[in-house]
């Protein structure tokens, strides 16, 4: 049984891993100045407090692209903000005749801007906090070597030497 749980908890975080690269890929690539998805689907990284508690920062939140006209109120949505130039990602807390009124969660006020139904990027479909302290160790060059490039390279190199080290048992390298 306790072996079942080790292979679920490896699963989920290398999964987190996976949507941790494609979020940070997907946050810093853009075809055309357009958003990128990946089959309808764009991470995010959470980059400030305003969702908190439910959304701490660096958290990893998948947004799914929908129609505007289905979102209601209290969906939390992407979208881009022309006020500060960025994607936010706040929750639904109003619509009108203009658009969407947005609020994030730890925020007192609803946002300035109204959210009109071109802006929306996507539906919050799922998220994970486990990528909060992931992204802590990534928090300068030296971190980036020391938590990426030196794991990465010796992953490399230990799996060459055993792969070496299986052929000279076999006789395969004289």
């Amino acid at each position: 049984m306790k072996m079942k749980h080790k292979i679920i908890a490896n699963t989920v975080l290398v999964l987190s891993v996976i949507l941790l690269v494609l979020a940070l890929y997907f946050s810093f690539v853009k075809k055309d100045n357009e958003e990128m998805f990946f089959f309808g689907y764009k991470p995010f990284i959470i980059t400030s407090g305003s969702m908190e508690p439910k959304y701490p920062v660096n958290s990893l939140v998948v947004v799914k692209k929908v129609d505007a006209s289905t979102l209601q109120v209290g969906d939390e949505i992407a979208f881009y903000s022309h006020l500060i130039n960025a994607n936010v990602f706040h929750r639904i807390v109003d619509i009108d005749d203009q658009g969407f009124v947005t609020k994030g969660d730890n925020n007192k006020n609803a946002d300035l801007e109204i959210v009109e139904t071109i802006d929306v990027l996507g539906k919050a479909v799922f998220y994970t906090t486990l990528t909060t302290s992931i992204i802590a160790h990534f928090n300068s060059p030296l971190h980036v070597v020391l938590y990426g490039v030196v794991p990465v390279c010796s992953l490399y190199i230990g799996v060459h030497f055993f792969v070496r080290y299986r052929k000279e048992k076999r006789g395969v390298i004289q």
